[in-house]
This record gives structure tokens, sequence and C-alpha cells, in this order.
């Protein structure tokens, strides 16, 4: 589909430039989003200072020059929106003139939803958005769906309007992750409505963004309002997708707020034969986990590359969502996940050699939620047995746990001594000591502020070792532990 100069004639502004004749087949805010749609009329939306401000966005670098990036990028764009027209460009690219950029962006977007015939899934939760929507495109992708997603890992209210838009592609279904940032009460509350649903997906409501919570009375309840604010804009015959084993007061509550808006609602859990989907069995090898899924009343078997409990929720997150919206899932189910990487930093297996032989390293340091280190805890539980040299923990405190970090952190002192962690490593903080003195009776520890003795520690374990570091995302929060798997990989 294209927006053509009959469609801009319905929405708020004024052609301006080169052609009024304009196409229009993609929208996007990101410079860098344009270059996998070469040849397509690309319409870049110019989100100032101001908007990016308003939207608590980062700014584009100081080095930027829009008027020469357009210049030079004509053939993916072929119309600029922006506010205050370019003379200099009148003759090169057509300009749409809005009175706000933000706002347009929002308008187009609703405009493009309203003409979409296809499927929408919605995705939001604590930990586990990102690997259920990935999951979801992998099992749709493996039925030969037209599949949509957030590009990279772009989930934020902005996203919004930029996946709606890229539906001119005309996909069979959209798979749109949304961060609590697209579910707040800012810029008239949140954006999740747009998106009008069919299916919902509440993969964990807890153990995140605990710092900015910290002066909530009920910070998980606080959250679970927030989240099932993804069920706005569905319409009654919609289907949400609901952890049961979350905490059961918050289980109840979700539930509740899902009905009010659809009719169907399905649940996962790992041992809740109540749930419409659930695990009847596990076998864990070194490289993949043997699973036998109850999935609406269908048995099925996966062979799971990726390791932990975590992960397993995910899958059957993402089964219940393809089977909600009547689609069937692919008849090669049984491997389609045999070799199956969510994130780039999430538990990223990697082989480094070292002066005794090799060490397995696995990098886990896309973020660290409370969720997400028990999640970790478990795959040594799995798959440390089938590593004869040591298991190691390398660990920091996470991002967002605030003034409460040094009681959170003690709450995985008996998980980690019953998983078969052989030494525990603490990382450069305060927060973290605590739990390594409380661990030196039980298992080998150490504390280091710097890399070099991290790095010299795990060169000189023995042969068939298994490392898992576990960090939070550094390049926002100022650690550097993320970079550890990469110098090994270097």
């Amino acid at each position: 589909m294209k927006l053509d100069q009959n469609d801009f004639r319905l929405l708020k502004g004024r052609l301006y430039g080169k052609n009024a004749n304009v196409a229009v087949d993609y929208f996007g805010h990101k410079p860098g989003s344009f270059a996998k749609y070469e040849g397509t009329q690309g319409g870049y939306i110019n989100l100032s200072d101001e908007r990016r401000d308003y939207l608590h966005m980062g700014h584009l670098a100081k080095s930027f020059q829009p008027i020469e990036w357009l210049k030079t990028h004509q053939n993916e764009i072929s119309l600029l929106v922006i506010e205050k027209p370019i003379p200099e460009l009148a003759d090169s690219i057509s300009q749409f003139i809005v009175n706000n950029t933000w706002e347009f962006y929002k308008e187009v977007a609703a405009y493009v939803r309203a003409m979409y015939q296809g499927q929408v899934i919605a995705i939001t939760g604590s930990v586990g958005k990102s690997t259920t929507r990935l999951m979801i495109k992998k099992l749709l992708d493996d039925t030969h769906a037209k599949v949509l997603s957030n590009f990279r890992n772009d989930n934020t209210r902005q996203t919004v309007p930029q996946l709606l838009t890229s539906l001119l592609e005309a996909p069979d279904v959209l798979v749109a992750e949304i961060s609590i940032n697209a579910l707040n009460g800012r810029d008239h509350g949140p954006i999740s409505p747009m998106l009008k649903s069919n299916v919902a997906v509440i993969t964990q409501i807890g153990g995140a963004h605990l710092e900015e919570l910290q002066n909530q009375e009920d910070p998980t309840m606080f959250l679970a309002e927030r989240k099932t604010r993804i069920f706005r804009g569905m319409s009654a015959d919609g289907a949400a997708i609901i952890n049961r084993d979350m905490e059961p007061r918050i289980y109840r509550y979700v539930r509740r707020r899902a009905l009010e808006k659809v009719q169907r609602i399905y649940t996962f859990s790992f041992h809740d034969e109540q749930a419409d989907a659930y695990v009847l069995s596990t076998e864990n090898f070194r490289d993949y986990t043997e699973l036998t899924l109850n999935i609406l009343d269908e048995t099925v078997q996966v062979n799971l590359s990726m390791p932990g409990t975590g992960v397993i929720m995910d899958l059957l997150a993402s089964a219940l969502a393809v089977k909600s919206l009547n689609r069937e899932l692919p008849e090669s189910l049984a491997q389609s996940f045999a070799d199956f990487q969510a994130l780039n930093s999430e538990l990223k297996f990697q082989r480094v050699t070292t002066p005794n032989g090799t060490v397995t390293v696995v990098d886990d340091t896309h973020g660290s939620t409370l969720h997400s280190v028990n999640n970790v805890i478990s795959v040594f539980k799995e798959r440390g047995a089938f590593y004869a040299g040591d298991k190691v923990l390398v660990m920091e405190t996470g991002e967002d746990l605030g003034e409460q970090a040094s009681e959170y952190n003690m709450k995985f002192k008996d998980g980690i001594v019953a998983s078969g962690i052989d030494t525990f490593i603490g990382y450069r903080d305060e927060y973290i000591r605590p739990l390594e003195q409380a661990l030196t009776d039980e298992i080998k520890t150490d504390f280091y502020q710097e890399l070099p003795p991290v790095i010299s520690k795990i060169e000189a374990l023995p042969d068939d070792s298994l490392v898992i570091v576990k960090a939070s995302d550094g390049r926002k929060y100022g650690s550097d532990l993320w970079t550890l798997p990469t110098k090994f990989a270097k």
C-alpha cells in the first residue's frame, strides 16, 4: 500500500516543494532505519529536539546534518515531514508541513491502522518481552506467514507509530513489543489503544523498575496497573495471554482487567495443569532441552537450544499467542528452536580457548531483573552437570533495584547454593558484597572492581568449565562488565 496526495489531503498539513504527486510506503524517524528500505518511497519524520525532549528521547548526534543526509538518501526517501519548510530542499524532495511532527506521526499511524486488514499481537511484561516477540515471529515465519516486528530492540512510545505505519507493507501479522514507557500517563496516556490488538500478551509482572517504584506503597500492583493498559483498544473478540505463575493476587487482578476488554483469556504455567499451556516434561542435554508441552490440549515436542525456565515460559506464551489467532503451529515445531537465539547479549554461548583447555562463556548482559537472575540460576541447574570443569557465576547488581539492592540480592543466596555453582564472583558495586560474603561459607567467592583480575580468573579455570556473566546494560548504567564476553570473543 502507498499513501498518495489523496491521502495526505485527509491529514493535517500541507505539501510543499518538488512534487504534489507524492507517494509514501514507509515512515520512520530514525535515519538508520531507512537503510533496509532502499528503493522505497519513504517518509522521514523529523522529530525536533523539542519533540524529542517531550518524548524523553535522546537527541540525534550533533554531527548529523539533516539537509546533507536527505540529499544523499533520495533512493529511500521521497518525503520529509517537518514543522518548518526547508527552501533549500524544495527542488529535490517533497515536504509535508505540519504543526507538530509527533502528533502527525500518531495521526498517520492511526490512519494506516484503520486500513489494515491483518492481525496484531502486542506484548509487554517486566521480563521476557523480547524473547517472546522473537519466538512468536519464528513460529509464524515457519508457517510462511508474512510478519513484521520491532526494528532491533526498540519498544518505547515512539516505536508504536513506526510499527503501525509499517503496516503499509500489508503483513499477515504485526508482532509489537511495547515497554512500560509506552503505557505510562504522559502524552495523553498510554499509546497502546492505537494498536487495536487482536492478541495481547503479558509475560510477567514484577522484579523490574524497582528503583523507580521505591516510593510506591505497592510497587508490583502499580506495575500491574500499568501493564494491563495493553488491553486498551482491544475488541471483545480479542484474546489475552496471561502468565498464571505470577503472584496470585496480581494474576487475579490482571485477569479481571483483561475481562473488561476481551472474552477470551488463555493462561500459561510451568507446572499448573489448569493452565491452557503448560510443561508436561523436560529432559536436559548439554546443548538443548527436550520439551513436551501441552498447548490447548495438543501435545507437542520441542528441542530448545536456549536454556532456563524463563525461556520455556516465553515459548508457552508464544505458542498460545499463535494458536489464539486461529493459526496452526508449524509442522517443523520440534526443531524450530533447535538453534534459536534471542537478543545478542541474552544467554549467548561462546567457546573460548584458555591455557587449560576450553571454557564456555555465556553472555547474559542484556539486562538484570530479579526474574532474569533466577533464570540464570536455573541454567546452572539444568545444564551445569554436563560440564566437567567449574561452574562460575560473575554478577553485579541489577540496574534498577534502588536502595534495597542489597536486600534483593540476598534473596538469590539459597538458589545459588542449590544450583551447583562452584564459584561466585561479585563485581564492582557495594550492593553485591553482602551476597558475596554470605556465600563464602557455602561456595568459593571473589570480589573484583576491575575486569583484568576477572579475566585472569576465567583463564585459569580447568578445561570444560561453564561461566555465565550476568550484568546490567552498562552502556546505560555505567558498568563495563557487559564488555567481558566481547573481550573473550575477540
